[in-house]
C-alpha cells in the first residue's frame, strides 16, 4: 500500500476510534448519572494522536450527532468547545519538536478547563440565558449557587465549571489509555516523553 494510502486509512482508523470514544463515554456518563459530560476524551486523543485537525473533524462529528440525538440542531454550536479541546491538546501537548510531553499534560489540563468553560457556559448563557442546563450534576450545582445567593449568569458559569473538572480530569485518563494501546503505526510520530 503507497504511503498516501497508509496515511488516509492511518487517519480513518484514529478519527472512528476518537469519535467512538466520545460516543461511548458519553453514553457511558449519561447511563452512571456521572457529574460530567465525557464527549471531548476522542476529540482530544484525534488532535494528540494525528493533529489538531483531525480532532476538530472528530469533535464536529460529534456535536453533530449529539445535535441530532438531543433533537436540538442549535446544540451544534457546542462544537466551538470541542474545536477548543482539539486546537489545545494538539498544540500544548507536544514540545516545539513535536513530540508528545507528559510534563504538559496538567497545563493542558488547566487551558482545557477554562476555555472550555468560558465557550460552554457563555454559549449557554446566550442561547438560554444561563438556564438551559442539561445535565443533573450540572442542574444540582447551579441550583446550590442561586440557592447560595449567586447570580444566575455566574451559577451557569460555576455549574459548568464543575461538571468541567471531572470531565477534564475523566477525558485526560480515556486519552492517556488510549494513546497508551493505540499501535504507534497509527499516530504520527508520537513520542510520550518525561
Amino acid at each position: 500500500m503507497s504511503g498516501k494510502k497508509n496515511k488516509v486509512l492511518k487517519y480513518a482508523v484514529i478519527m472512528l476510534i476518537g469519535v467512538l470514544m466520545n460516543q461511548g463515554s458519553n453514553m457511558l456518563a449519561s447511563a452512571l448519572n456521572l457529574p460530567a459530560w465525557l464527549d471531548t476524551g476522542g476529540t482530544a486523543f484525534a488532535s494528540i494522536a494525528l493533529e489538531p485537525a483531525a480532532g476538530i473533524i472528530v469533535g464536529f462529528v460529534n456535536n453533530f450527532y449529539l445535535s441530532i440525538v438531543y433533537n436540538d440542531i442549535g446544540t451544534i454550536i457546542y462544537f466551538a468547545s470541542s474545536a477548543a479541546v482539539a486546537v489545545i491538546c494538539g498544540i500544548c501537548m507536544r514540545d516545539k519538536q513535536g513530540r508528545v510531553k507528559i510534563k504538559n499534560a496538567a497545563k493542558t489540563m488547566l487551558l482545557v478547563f477554562v476555555v472550555t468553560t468560558i465557550i460552554s457556559s457563555g454559549i449557554t448563557i446566550i442561547r438560554s440565558g444561563g438556564a438551559g442546563l442539561s445535565n443533573n450534576w450540572e442542574i444540582y450545582f447551579y441550583n446550590m449557587a442561586t440557592d447560595a445567593g449567586v447570580p444566575g449568569v455566574l451559577s451557569c458559569v460555576i455549574a459548568t465549571g464543575a461538571i468541567k473538572v471531572v470531565d477534564v480530569i475523566g477525558s485526560a485518563l480515556l486519552v492517556a489509555l488510549a494513546l497508551f494501546v493505540t499501535p504507534k503505526s497509527l499516530k504520527n510520530e508520537v513520542y510520550l516523553e518525561d
